[in-house]
C-alpha cells in the first residue's frame, strides 16, 4: 500500500513538472521580424522569450548607433562574457559594451545598466534583450502587430 501511494505522488509530480514544461515552452518562445535603420538598412530575427524580445550577437550589432569593427568584439567562453571595445588594437583595450550570460545588467564603459531580464545563452549562442540596449542609446522602436515586426530608427 505505502509503495502504491508514493508511486502514485511520484506520477502526480511528474504529470504536473511535465505539463507545465510543455505549457511554459509553447507560450513563452517565438520569432519576431527585427528591422533597423540605425547604422545601416537590416532586417534579422528576434527571438521573443518571456514576452521580451531578444537579439543575437548580429542582431545587437544592427541595432547599435556605430559600426563595430570585426576585431572589436569578443566572447570570452570560460566566463561566458561578450566584450565589444572601443578600439581593435589597443594593447589594453577598455570594452565599450559588456554583456555577461545570466547578468540582469550590462556595463556600457563603466556605467552599470540594470535590465529587468537576464541575458541568456542558447545553442551557444548570446541573447541579449532588445529593449533595455535601445533605451540606453535613446532609439525608437515600433513594433506592428498586424506583420510581427519590430522597427528600430534613430
Amino acid at each position: 500500500m505505502l509503495l502504491r501511494v508514493k508511486l502514485m505522488t511520484s506520477l502526480v509530480a511528474l504529470m504536473t513538472l511535465l505539463s507545465f514544461c510543455i505549457s511554459a515552452s509553447a507560450s513563452a518562445t517565438g520569432n519576431v521580424t527585427i528591422k533597423s535603420s540605425v547604422a545601416n538598412e537590416a532586417t534579422f530575427t528576434g527571438q521573443i522569450i518571456n514576452s521580451r524580445t531578444y537579439v543575437n550577437l548580429i542582431g545587437l550589432l544592427n541595432c547599435l548607433p556605430y559600426s563595430v569593427k570585426p576585431k572589436a568584439k569578443s566572447f570570452i567562453s570560460e566566463t561566458k562574457t561578450l566584450n565589444i571595445y572601443n578600439s581593435d588594437f589597443a594593447s589594453n583595450p577598455t570594452p565599450l559594451l559588456q554583456f555577461h550570460v545570466g547578468d540582469d545588467f550590462f556595463y556600457a564603459g563603466k556605467e552599470k545598466i540594470e535590465m529587468d531580464t537576464k541575458i541568456l545563452l542558447i545553442n551557444n549562442r548570446i541573447y541579449i534583450p532588445l529593449k533595455p540596449v535601445t533605451t540606453y542609446y535613446n532609439l525608437n522602436v515600433t513594433f506592428d502587430q498586424k506583420i510581427k515586426t519590430i522597427t528600430v530608427t534613430k
